[in-house]
């Protein structure tokens, strides 16, 4: 687990408001990726050190909110020029997406056995 540090709450929340940091979205590409892959609800994305606070705390993300994680991400490769990382979000988008409707189909499946 990576960890990031940052001086401040104020530093690490405008960071994060911003959402410029390629480090940062490069915690969040991993553990997403991570989450697809294992079906998981729920991802840590890295360790938040405030050095100014001498705290430390631990970054989560929700899998409802990975497509616009997603978005964010792109958008900050873009600004990097790192093209090869936004071919992996496009790919991460895909099979999110799939293993969506495959989640959703079973549900229904099991709906329907469940009123007969």
């Amino acid at each position: 687990m990576k960890t990031l540090k940052f001086k401040t709450f104020e530093e690490f929340t405008l960071q994060i408001n911003s959402f410029e940091k390629v480090e940062l979205a490069d915690c969040l590409i991993e553990a997403i990726e991570r989450g697809i892959k294992n079906n998981n609800k729920k991802v840590s994305v890295c360790d938040v050190e405030l050095t100014e606070e001498q705290e430390t705390f631990r970054l989560y993300s929700a899998n409802d909110d990975w497509p616009i994680a997603l978005k964010s991400c792109m958008n900050v490769y873009i600004k990097a020029e790192e093209y090869e990382k936004c071919i992996i979000i496009q790919e991460l988008e895909k099979e999110y997406e799939i293993k969506k409707l495959i989640s959703e189909a079973n549900n229904s499946i099991g709906n329907k056995r469940l009123k007969k």
